[in-house]
């Protein structure tokens, strides 16, 4: 196991041998509290855009604590039911029966459901950064990933303003979108640094919303990328290269997925 594969494992024993915190999360927070993995989102997707604005509730439920999450992979909408579990597997480098289902979250800025992640209002994003970042510090995780955008922006003011600072490498990416010549040529990512709890997190912004990631090969390239991204952040790289074709996922995407089962 490299060095990130040995930390989603001491999270496991933690749950194990801890008391749970109990912590209280605002609406739009779901998942595992200590969270090795953290999704951040403009706000929760899927269904109709639901409106007025209204004020966020910030006692809206307690995180699990050495359960598995289960229900996206089985209630949320069709591209991350395709998703996730490529891109869990893969970025924690464990199979969801190994662990890998109690080992991530979801954190989004604005906390009312939109289907159309481009259309969330910036404003109620801004605004739900303070809860992010507190949520952020509670879970201390090892790596996050932007769905989008408009979070990784978001995501990077937050950090500065809390005094934290990221230099983000150059890079060199091709992903294959499909075998016809499509793909992504743009990713981004940092490590954070400074002095606080969130010093030394790598963060990753997703070539692909989740959510939009129908295809279940095509997911595998997207979470090999980001965990490719993630190791050479992790080995400081100041020029990060990654390259997904489509021929390469048959023989290898699921041995990511079980690169810390048996530790």
């Amino acid at each position: 196991m490299n060095s990130l594969n040995e930390e989603s494992a001491k999270r496991l024993e933690r749950m194990r041998i801890e008391g749970n915190p109990k912590y209280v999360w605002p609406e739009g927070c779901y998942g595992s509290a200590v969270g090795w993995l953290v999704f951040v989102g403009p706000s929760p997707g899927g269904g109709e855009r639901v409106g007025p604005s209204r004020a966020r509730v910030m006692d809206s439920g307690a995180p699990l604590w050495d359960t598995p999450f289960l229900e996206p992979f089985s209630e949320w909408s069709a591209g991350f039911r395709a998703s996730l579990k490529p891109l869990v597997e893969t970025i924690v480098g464990r199979s969801l029966a190994a662990g890998g289902s109690k080992l991530y979250t979801f954190v989004n800025f604005h906390w009312q459901q939109n289907p159309d992640a481009t259309s969330v209002p910036s404003d109620g994003m801004q605004s739900g950064a303070s809860a992010v970042l507190t949520v952020l510090v509670q879970i201390r995780p090892r790596v996050i990933v932007a769905m989008e955008k408009k979070s990784y922006d978001l995501l990077i003011r937050t950090l500065k303003d809390a005094g934290y600072t990221i230099s983000c490498p150059d890079a060199s990416v091709f992903i294959e979108i499909n075998d016809r010549g499509c793909a992504h040529r743009f990713m981004q990512g940092f490590r954070i640094d400074g002095e606080g709890p969130l010093s030394k997190v790598l963060v990753v912004r997703s070539p692909q919303h989740p959510a939009r990631m129908y295809n279940v090969p095509y997911a595998y390239r997207c979470a090999r990328a980001i965990r490719s991204f993630t190791d050479q952040l992790l080995a400081g790289r100041s020029n990060v290269i990654v390259q997904e074709r489509a021929q390469q996922v048959a023989a290898a995407d699921h041995q990511s997925a079980t690169r810390a089962d048996g530790g």
